[in-house]
């Protein structure tokens, strides 16, 4: 799954010892919505360039 790669990455990143696990899985579900909302909107604009 890339979203469990994409929080390896985040981590090894951050070294912050005041991010909690809480604000990453929160981070990781916003992004997630981010990126479900972008392949809708392409979705529709495909459909809507449809003759």
């Amino acid at each position: 799954m890339q979203l469990d790669t994409m929080t390896l990455i985040t981590l090894s990143l951050v070294r912050d010892p005041n991010i909690t696990l809480s604000s990453l899985f929160m981070f990781k579900y916003i992004l997630n919505l981010f990126l479900l909302q972008v392949s809708f909107g392409h979705y529709l604009f495909s459909l809507l360039r449809k003759p």
